[in-house]
């Protein structure tokens, strides 16, 4: 990865997403092998699609992480609005998992909700990382996706006189 007095804000978020892939890998590895259905006997069909679903949702979960960390044709400052997507995404189906299992036994809610912490846990922290990163840039004015400018070339609206269309042009030509 990189060194200590060479860290970029890529390689934290980076760093982050890795170590909740590497724990929803972990957990994610429960559904997938029939494990849960065997430790809890589910035999009703309410709860093994509940299984199957977040077995989806986590794969889905799997696949977002894994997204936002490819952005190595774009400097991080340009994917934002792409990482905020996935991260926030992957907390999502975290969550739909959760309310899935929840109708289900009292002890299979328990198992999920412990087996699943550090990755939520995680998932979440790189969420955070990613919104402070941004949250930085915007306020140094550096270089946030945040701060470009937009300006309205040519007001067409009809309840704008010429007179305070022209008013406007020079108070935006005048504080640029």
């Amino acid at each position: 990865m990189a060194e200590s007095g060479n860290l970029k804000p890529h390689d934290i978020h980076k760093l982050s997403v890795q170590v909740a892939m590497r724990e929803l890998s972990k957990a994610s590895e429960i559904f997938s092998s029939g494990y849960i259905v065997g430790k809890f006997n589910i035999t009703d069909r309410r709860t093994a699609a509940a299984v199957e679903t977040c077995h989806q949702l986590f794969d889905l979960e799997l696949d977002h992480l894994n997204g936002s960390l490819v952005i190595q044709n774009m400097k991080i400052s340009e994917a934002f609005d792409d990482l905020l997507t996935w991260l926030t995404s992957a907390g999502t189906f975290q969550q739909t998992c959760f309310d899935e299992i929840e109708s289900a036994s009292a002890e299979l809610n328990a198992f999920v909700h412990e087996n699943f912490n550090n990755s939520t846990q995680y998932t979440s922290n790189s969420l955070a990382i990613i919104t402070s990163i941004d949250g930085s840039i915007t306020a140094l004015g550096a270089i946030g996706r945040r701060r470009r400018r937009r300006r309205l070339m040519g007001f067409g609206s009809d309840w704008v006189s010429v007179e305070d269309r022209r008013m406007l042009a020079a108070a935006v030509n005048s504080s640029a």
